[in-house]
């Protein structure tokens, strides 16, 4: 009786497979055995690999059952799964995680929460008993919500890694710039800490994350973890650049007729105003503007900073009054910041560090660390062996499909 409700179902499949301009059948369970095992026939002598199923919930179950193989097959070649109970839709979900799919489900009704659930990414499309499972709810009961919540998603994944990389240079250019003063025996001044902290980092840290998404979703991918080689790269690159700005500019001021060193203190607590001080502090201050600049310049999935009005109007006005401190501070503005005046015109000439700086880092970020490393990651990293498990199966139906048409060209 096996045998031939077997048979039965093979002749089926063939019959429905053959169908002209037909991509999406319906088959019963008997059938949709066969099909998924491959065994169709595509109106001549040879086995079809170029179809898509359609089942209902009993034959999902069924063919559930045997699992193995040929629930791995109907999983890769199901279109429609049409009919379902909660119970099979939440099966559904997992079986496609068992595949390493990214799953994201859509319901609106209480026999979706289960799927909702065990899916990757839910989104319920009614404020019902749905949204209480769902992680996201659509104000729109359609699926075109799906694209924005890709768009928004990865946008928000970019900019994320972009603020993370701007804090943790951040401490390294602050760390930079302290340690360089305390071998002279000097420090920040405390107004100096604070127009870094609270007006400069601050600004543009809360300011930072209302870039808006691209309208377009790219068929690239943004990096899926904090220690990505694009991002520990940028990392690296732009600390390298920071450090050696501060030191051309110490050098820079070593190197003048009019400089005046600072008498070595016997505490660096209490900072006195000083040259090094000065150029330091201003320099630093210009870094920490420059990389909000090349860290939120846009990419495929989110538009550049100057659509983001707040945070462009942010970056001009503290570019406007890092260089009024620089070139021409009222005194009680140098008394108030702890700022020693440098001679007339050389805050202008020192103008020309962080713009050589600004030119490095742009030309690093987008240029040379996002390109390079995608290059030789592609280079190096050749993958022997699928890593999603779905591929592989891919991979094996395909071997098997041309095994085949090979035998069956031989006879």
């Amino acid at each position: 009786e096996g045998e031939e409700e077997e048979e039965e179902g093979k002749e089926e499949a063939q019959r429905l497979l053959r169908r002209p301009n037909a991509s999406v059948v319906q088959m019963p369970p008997p059938a949709v055995k066969q099909a998924a095992r491959g065994w169709a026939f595509d109106g001549v002598t040879g086995p079809c690999d170029n179809y898509t199923l359609a089942v209902t919930g009993d034959a999902f179950e069924e063919i559930h059952r045997v699992g193995g193989e040929l629930f791995d097959r109907l999983l890769l070649k199901g279109t429609i799964f049409a009919r379902m109970s909660p119970l099979q839709k939440s099966l559904l979900v997992e079986g496609l995680q068992s595949l390493d799919y990214v799953v994201g489900m859509c319901g609106d009704g209480a026999n979706d929460c289960g799927a909702l659930k065990a899916a990757h990414v839910g989104v319920s499309l009614s404020e019902a008993e749905a949204s209480v499972a769902a992680p996201f709810t659509s104000t729109s009961p359609t699926i075109e919500c799906v694209l924005s919540l890709i768009r928004e998603g990865r946008a928000a994944l970019t900019i994320s890694f972009g603020v993370f990389k701007y804090m943790a240079l951040y401490s390294f250019i602050q760390f930079t710039t302290v340690l360089m003063l305390y071998r002279i025996g000097t420090n920040l001044g405390d107004w100096q800490y604070l127009y870094i902290d609270m007006v400069l980092i601050l600004t543009f840290a809360a300011l930072m994350g209302r870039t808006e998404a691209q309208e377009v979703i790219s068929v690239e991918r943004p990096p899926g973890r904090l220690t990505a080689p694009s991002i520990l790269f940028s990392l690296f690159g732009q600390t390298v650049l920071v450090v050696a700005f501060q030191i051309a500019a110490y050098n820079w001021l070593l190197g003048q007729e009019w400089f005046v060193p600072t008498p070595p203190e016997p505490s660096a607590s209490n900072p006195v105003p000083s040259m090094e001080n000065t150029v330091l502090f201003l320099v630093s201050s210009f870094q920490y503007i420059i990389l909000a600049v090349a860290f939120c310049i846009g990419d495929s999935f989110r538009k550049s900073f100057h659509t983001n009005y707040l945070y462009f109007g942010s970056i001009l006005l503290l570019t406007a009054v890092t260089v009024y401190l620089a070139v021409a501070p009222a005194a009680w503005t140098r008394s108030f910041m702890m700022l020693d005046g440098l001679p007339s015109g050389q805050g202008a000439h020192m103008l020309a560090i962080p713009l050589c700086n600004f030119v490095a880092c742009f030309l690093f970020e987008f240029c040379v660390a996002s390109p390079l490393v995608r290059a030789l990651f592609r280079t190096f990293k050749r993958k022997k062996q699928p890593k999603n498990r779905y591929k592989r199966v891919m991979m094996a139906m395909e071997q098997e499909q041309l095994t085949q048409e090979n035998l069956l060209f031989a006879e």
